[in-house]
């Protein structure tokens, strides 16, 4: 009787079953673990312990191109946006600013990054060599990545109105 409970243990247990996919509130949603792989996996770490942190709520947009990398983030809990810049040269400048954003500009925002999320594409993303935009929407457990070289200009309108949004956003009054 023994020998026949632990057979059908170890058969259940060795039978390939998977858990059951995460169960996705959003279109086009993938879980927030898939989220921070991809942050780690493509975005620099300058290991100041704030860049490249995702928000709970919110969006982030991580820029590269030669000579200078740029992150933009709107934390939607807070209610602020932060953007950091590095430009490399004889000696590297690093920039550091954070603001907060009124509810309309906050929701405006946050519509299109979520329009982004919700968008599926109409044409072929650009390639561009040496130029690279990613960007994260989370919310909470989930969120949507895209990447493009550029994401503007691209087959994704829509996440293209967000990346433009996002980087008037930045630009101080």
């Amino acid at each position: 009787m023994l020998r026949a409970t632990i057979s059908l243990l170890l058969a259940t247990a060795c039978s390939g079953r998977k858990e059951p996919a995460p169960v996705m509130r959003h279109a086009h949603a993938v879980p927030l673990a898939t989220l921070l792989t991809k942050l780690q996996t493509s975005v620099p770490d300058y290991s100041d312990g704030v860049t490249g942190k995702l928000p709970v709520h919110g969006v982030m947009i991580f820029q590269g191109y030669i000579g200078h990398h740029t992150f933009i983030t709107v934390d939607a809990d807070a209610s602020t946006l932060r953007v950091w810049s590095i430009e490399w040269g004889s000696s590297p400048v690093r920039r550091d600013s954070s603001r907060a954003l009124a509810p309309g500009e906050l929701s405006k925002l946050l519509e299109l990054a979520n329009a982004a999320w919700r968008e599926d594409p109409v044409g072929p993303m650009l390639t561009v060599p040496d130029i690279v935009e990613e960007l994260f929407v989370v919310d909470g457990d989930e969120g949507f990545y895209l990447a493009g070289e550029p994401i503007r200009d691209s087959g994704r309108p829509a996440a293209a109105r967000a990346v433009d949004a996002l980087f008037s956003a930045a630009v101080p009054p």
